[in-house]
């Protein structure tokens, strides 16, 4: 008889972390039945409601010391924290100190790289990481990458899991199935709206946006519109902060926008390159090889360091747009599992590898 399958994901606190899980938890619970044992969520936020709809029985993790103390804590002292007997998928990127066998899905990018995060304390916060990650990767079954790039990153970095790292990229988002984008598309007669989702990290690169805003502040034809709130952003005219967006409001902004602009320094996968795909939107993104990776010769990439180059491709974009230009990102999205079923599918097929 096989063991149950227990989901740590007390850690996931971030959006799109979340999001991914609220997509994923109720594909494993579709496809792996009775053989989900217990989910542990955080406290706050929705994954607790998301996992006790689906009828899993759910264990919300009250954390009484500051999140990163109890973090450390968690993963060193785990078989305090899950009192439970089976195998367990990790969802928070740092293996736990637990027995059987663990699966572990790896989606902070500075984890596997150890690159510099933009400021002291993030620093601080992903060595730590990376050293419990090394004192744990014994416990390792597998570790999933969303990418090949992340999967050997990882298997450099940390060589001890070599031959146990799969890769398994995620679809888009649960919510995203009923967006739809408007057929109106742009024609020069009003300003180009780029839209760019993405939280105030140093590695997001909002600070390319705002050099552009005042190097070509004269610009009155193109809106950036991001997901900052108000405060976080310059007063420049064609930096539009609109705040945090739930599904509703990601659907209504994807359907507005002319196209995605993607300026990240450094993803472990890029989802809003996927969401974008997915609906068929254009595509601004930096020249990074986590970019190329998903969207190959499909998307207009520029120097993410540059304002000139930013600019440049903004005038590509505006004229591949006025000749009637549609990317076709079918041989893209082929590579890329069609469900979350199929990821869950995948994920747990892991925990019967010898």
């Amino acid at each position: 008889m096989k063991r149950p399958i227990h989901i740590a994901a007390s850690n996931i606190h971030g959006l799109g972390a979340t999001q991914l899980v609220q997509s994923l938890l109720p594909a494993l619970a579709a496809v792996g039945g009775d053989r989900i044992g217990s989910v542990f969520v955080p406290e706050t936020g929705g994954l607790a409601e998301t996992s006790t709809n689906l009828g899993l029985t759910t264990v919300k993790v009250r954390r009484r010391l500051p999140n990163a103390i109890s973090r450390v804590a968690e993963c060193l002292f785990s078989r305090r924290y899950y009192r439970v007997s089976g195998d367990m998928l990790v969802l928070g990127d740092v293996p736990l100190a637990i027995g059987k066998k663990q699966v572990v899905l790896v989606h902070r990018p500075h984890v596997v790289s150890g690159a510099d995060t933009g400021s002291g304390l993030g620093n601080a916060k992903v060595a730590v990481s990376r050293w419990l990650f090394r004192h744990n990767a014994r416990h390792v079954h597998r570790a999933i990458a969303q990418s090949d790039v992340i999967g050997d990153e990882l298997r450099h970095n940390f060589p001890a899991l070599d031959g146990r790292v799969s890769i398994i990229p995620q679809p888009a988002p649960f919510w995203l199935t009923s967006a739809e984008r408007l057929q109106n598309g742009w024609g020069g007669d009003r300003p180009l709206r780029l839209f760019y989702p993405a939280s105030a990290y140093p590695h997001k690169n909002h600070a390319l946006l705002h050099r552009y805003a005042g190097e070509f502040s004269a610009r009155d034809d193109v809106h950036i519109v991001t997901t900052l709130e108000p405060a976080d952003s310059c007063r420049a005219t064609m930096l539009m902060p609109i705040g945090l967006q739930d599904a509703d409001g990601m659907r209504d902004q994807y359907s507005r926008a002319d196209a995605l602009l993607f300026p990240s320094l450094d993803e472990s996968f890029g989802l809003p390159l996927v969401e974008a795909m997915t609906i068929g939107l254009p595509i601004l993104a930096a020249d990074r090889l986590y970019a190329r990776s998903l969207c190959g010769d499909t998307a207009i990439y520029f120097d993410p360091m540059n304002g000139g180059a930013l600019d440049e491709a903004i005038a590509e974009l505006q004229r591949r747009l006025s000749l009637g230009w549609k990317p076709d990102y079918t041989a893209r999205l082929a590579l890329i599992p069609r469900n979350w079923n199929e990821v869950a599918e995948r994920m747990i097929a892991l925990f019967d590898l010898p």
